[in-house]
């Protein structure tokens, strides 16, 4: 099969690479499998060339007598796999398949009743960054706190209460069966709808080893990658098809519709066109090998190899959420062993064992509070009485929880004030609820005011006004109606080197000038280009910091669990915690990595220093419990990179995101050019301009990736305080020619410089 790729051998080397991450890793990612090589055949084979808008019999181009067979094939198998009266096999995924139940059983506003996301639900179960949440009123049920089991009483309590349009079962991260029998109880008693999504554990349902919920739910979805060992794709099942009870009628009106008429319709042309012939013909041989008895034999055997693994981390002292597993999937609760899953994902990944990190029932402070407020109501009514005035600092960046939290703290009598900034959401940062600053004033029913300019730059015309076009741009990319204009040094060279060696001479001249003042030089991240920096300073002998790490450095994660250890041991032989012992910790830190001598390492060194420091001069006033505890805290969680603001360094290194929050009297922000600022992955391969000297068109296709982009370059350039500087390379590679960063050609900005 590779053979066919020998004409595109960047493409052959991904396949390879993929090939061997698969073959020599250890893959334990729930919702992945490894199809059979017929599978993957079909994949690939020549359905792909034809389209097929419609329904077998019913399309809309001729030439489908035989794509027809394979959809009928699909169709018949999954059929008498999951004894179905009424399937669809053309969602692309589970998320659409999702999305077409929703669309045609309810209306924009209905309620969804959904397990939580952070209780091992999905993101299209009411997530409020998913249509789901955003089209529908979520309303979520969640585990029991004790068993972190599905509390069959609390759903039933809470469907009653808030009376859901749509009962949504399944999940993402449950390890248990479902009682389906129980939720169809509840629906009735509350006039819903009830759906299953059993894409995990489908495969697993269809040997009959667990509860099947066709018999029981209106309508249920699936996707066929998982335990199915399908392609990837979704599906759609109703277990006995019946006019549907929403009064839809045919066109001509003579009859209501069917359920599956209604499916039908949404699906195609509803929310999607032409079918993936390819990956049903594909799903058709994975339905085939699961009606054999061989997969009934793989299926129980899975189930077998998850309660293995699921005991023996017991054994080992681990946390397996609800105490073990029914089906293919197990949570593991690393708290009570002081680690992350986000550590833990990546130390395994080192490992070759893949992984994924997932939230656990009530693992925050935020969750025990929406916890306490649900459970008693008194608590909540004494904040809504006496705490009638909330402020929020960076409201862009508030995640889901912090939402809730907020939307049940709010009442009509609530004085509630929002500060934050669009253009400071740096990546999105992880859990922030999308454009939700945007939406404030309509879920808020609040006034927004908009300041007319950043008050940091009040006396420094030349950085308001760059402030102001940034600002512009994202509004109207590369117009400039309001005419702003800034004066900006930006350097040209034709190599890296050269580059190096001017913002080393940049960093001296300005601390020759102004010797009060300091300079950071901030990139998008380590590269051959900074390398080559760090070199020249070192060269010259100036003293700078290196801030070029972030949470996921191995080196960083380690230096902070070594200084974590040596601390737990300095306890042992001292009393109280005082200068001479901060000393001892970081003489003691300091032999351990003798030997690496090292820009991180010495710049981890440096930062320990201040932290102890600051623990002498800011927490003086804490108990000795509770000053362990602090340290503690700050290195269990990798918390010396928050000390970087108290370093008294004249020169410091940094990305972006970590300096993010943190101000420097002048930045340099070098690598101005084509496929770093911006960055390929992000802009860049979207951009269709390259060859126009990158004047980039802003069209529905890359505008979301302009605005996120120009986010980053945002919060970089208001780093500064009095004023910044950007530089670029012609050559970044010998023999490869780059073109200037297209956020140099705003309009608006002037050069001066070579």
């Amino acid at each position: 099969m590779l053979q066919y790729l020998n004409q595109d051998p960047e493409i052959l080397n991904i396949v390879k690479l993929e090939i061997n991450r698969q073959a020599y890793n250890l893959e334990l990612i729930a919702s992945e499998n490894f199809v059979s090589l017929a599978v993957l055949s079909a994949a690939g084979s020549v359905l792909t060339n034809k389209y097929a808008e419609g329904y077998p019999g019913r399309r809309y181009y001729g030439g489908c007598e035989y794509v027809d067979m394979a959809e009928d094939l699909a169709r018949e198998r999954l059929k008498k796999l999951f004894g179905a009266e009424y399937v669809n096999v053309q969602p692309h995924s589970g998320s659409q398949a999702n999305m077409a139940v929703y669309m045609a059983l309810l209306k924009p506003g209905d309620k969804i009743l959904g397990l939580s996301l952070d209780h091992g639900g999905h993101l299209t179960h009411g997530s409020l960054v998913n249509f789901s949440g955003q089209l529908y009123q979520s309303i979520p049920y969640t585990l029991s706190r004790e068993t972190k089991l599905l509390d069959y009483n609390l759903i039933e309590d809470i469907a009653k209460k808030e009376k859901p349009r749509l009962i949504v079962t399944g999940a993402s991260a449950y390890s248990r069966d479902w009682d389906y029998k129980k939720f169809r109880e509840i629906a009735d008693k509350v006039g819903a709808f009830l759906m299953c999504d059993m894409a995990h554990p489908a495969g697993l349902i269809a040997k009959g080893l667990l509860n099947n919920p066709l018999p029981y739910c209106d309508i249920v979805t699936s996707t066929t990658h998982k335990t199915l060992r399908g392609p990837r794709g979704g599906v759609i099942l109703i277990g006995k098809d019946r006019e549907n009870p929403l009064g839809i009628k045919t066109p001509k009106g003579d009859r209501l519709k069917m359920m599956s008429e209604l499916i039908d319709g949404i699906v195609m042309p509803g929310i999607q066109g032409g079918p993936l012939m390819h990956i049903i013909l594909a799903k058709a041989i994975a339905f085939g090998e699961a009606l054999q008895d061989s997969f009934t034999d793989y299926a129980k055997q899975v189930i077998k190899n998850a309660k293995t693994l699921a005991d023996e981390f017991m054994k080992l002292g681990y946390d397996v959420v609800s105490g073990g597993t029914d089906n293919h999937l197990m949570l593991i609760d690393l708290t009570n062993k002081n680690l992350s899953g986000k550590k833990v994902e990546t130390a395994l990944g080192v490992a070759g064992i893949t992984v994924n990190k997932n939230m656990i029932p009530f693992n925050t402070i935020l969750t025990l509070t929406l916890k306490l407020f649900c459970d008693f109501p008194n608590i909540l009514k004494f904040y809504n009485k006496y705490f009638t005035v909330i402020l929020v600092d960076e409201f862009q960046d508030t995640n889901l929880l912090s939402y809730w939290l907020l939307k049940e703290l709010v009442t009509e009598k609530t004085i509630l004030i929002l500060f934050g900034d669009s253009l400071q959401r740096i990546y999105g940062f992880i859990g922030a609820v999308p454009n939700l600053l945007g939406s404030a004033e309509q879920i808020f029913k609040m006034r927004k005011i908009q300041l007319d300019k950043n008050y940091r730059f009040a006396d420094n015309h030349n950085m308001l006004q760059l402030d102001k076009i940034i600002r512009q741009n994202a509004i109207t990319p590369f117009q400039n109606p309001n005419n702003f204009q800034a004066n900006i040094e930006f350097n040209i060279f034709e190599n890296h080197d050269d580059e190096a060696i001017n913002v080393v001479q940049k960093s001296t001249e300005i601390l020759n000038k102004n010797p009060d003042s300091n300079v950071a030089i901030i990139v998008k991240q380590r590269g051959k280009n900074i390398d080559t920096i760090t070199e020249e300073f070192n060269k010259n002998n100036i003293s700078y910091f290196y801030g070029l790490f972030t949470d996921d450095d191995q080196k960083y994660i380690r230096f902070n669990r070594n200084c974590l250890f040596e601390f737990i041991e300095l306890l042992k032989k001292h009393k109280h915690i005082t200068k001479r012992s901060a000393k001892m910790h970081i003489d003691k830190m300091k032999t351990i990595y003798s030997n690496e001598n090292v820009p991180l390492i010495n710049a981890l060194i440096q930062l320990l220093s201040v932290f102890w420091d600051r623990v002498f001069i800011d927490y003086s006033f804490l108990s000795f419990e509770d000053k362990i505890n602090l340290i503690k805290d700050t290195f269990e969680h990798n918390g010396l990179k928050q000390f970087v603001e108290y370093l008294d360094s004249k020169i410091i290194i940094s990305t972006i995101h970590a300096a993010k929050g943190l101000e420097w009297d002048y930045v340099i922000i070098p690598d101005m050019e084509q496929d770093i600022f911006p960055s390929w992955i992000s802009l860049c391969s979207k951009c269709r301009d390259k060859l126009n000297n990158c004047v980039i068109q802003i069209n529905n296709y890359n505008e979301k990736a302009f605005l996120e982009e120009l986010s980053v370059f945002y919060v970089a350039v208001t780093r500064a305080k009095k004023q910044v500087f950007f530089s670029a390379s012609n050559i970044q590679m010998p023999g490869i020619r780059k073109n200037i960063s297209c956020f140099m050609k705003l309009p608006g900005l002037h050069y001066k410089g070579r």
